[in-house]
Formats: structure tokens, sequence, C-alpha cells
């Protein structure tokens, strides 16, 4: 199982429905899966 460096862990990210702070501020305590989505329009 692949582990999310903790350099990308500490980036900080704004969006809506986000908790303020990091990307790991954003997962749980438990096995998370994280996909990204790119929209084009």
């Amino acid at each position: 199982m692949e582990r999310i460096p903790s350099e990308v862990l500490a980036h900080p990210v704004d969006g809506l429905n986000l908790v303020p702070g990091t990307f790991g501020d954003q997962l749980g305590e438990g096995p998370t899966v994280v996909a990204f989505l790119r929209h084009l329009g």
C-alpha cells in the first residue's frame, strides 16, 4: 500500500467544505482513499 508523503500532507488547502489547515487535516483516522479529479471546463 502506498503512503502519502509528509510534504503532501503538510500542504495548505483551501476550498468548499474543507477544514481550515493542511491536506492532512482533511483525512480521517482510519484508512482513506484519495482521488484527484480534474475539470477541464
